[in-house]
């Protein structure tokens, strides 16, 4: 085999390999990732919820309103930013502030996606859980 030879196939071969790759993102640092919350309205009533995000308790840089009517959810509300943490409010009375959850499995990488559940009648009205 020659030089031009090896240097074509060579070219193709990285070629077939790396297609379709531009869109994965090796070692994304949590500033390039994407953040976002999920509401969800596990009650028989409608309800309005107040969601700041931050990226430490106290310290917020979104704010989300959300109106939900009974048993109904807004699963996806992307946001920019870093989140460290969450304060909820439901219907401007119940106020809870929680830390940012963890990936599941143990990991310590905040996970990309934060739900937030409201069950008035449950054991804990609020719960956020890592998707």
């Amino acid at each position: 085999m020659d030089r031009r030879q090896f240097l074509a196939l060579s070219g193709t071969a990285l070629s077939a390999l790396v297609a379709g790759c531009s869109t994965l993102q090796f070692g994304a640092t949590d500033r390039q990732r994407e953040f976002a919350i999920g509401v969800y309205n596990l009650s028989q009533e409608s309800h309005s919820f107040e969601v700041l995000v931050g990226e430490r308790p106290g310290e917020f840089f979104h704010r989300e309103t959300v109106e939900l009517d009974a048993n109904t959810a807004d699963e996806e509300i992307p946001f920019d930013g870093v989140p460290g943490s969450l304060l909820i409010r439901v219907d401007s009375e119940t106020e809870r502030e929680f830390p940012w959850p963890a990936e599941h499995g143990g990991s310590e990488e905040i996970a990309r996606k934060a739900n937030i559940y409201y069950d008035p009648i449950g054991d804990q009205q609020l719960l956020v859980q890592a998707e």
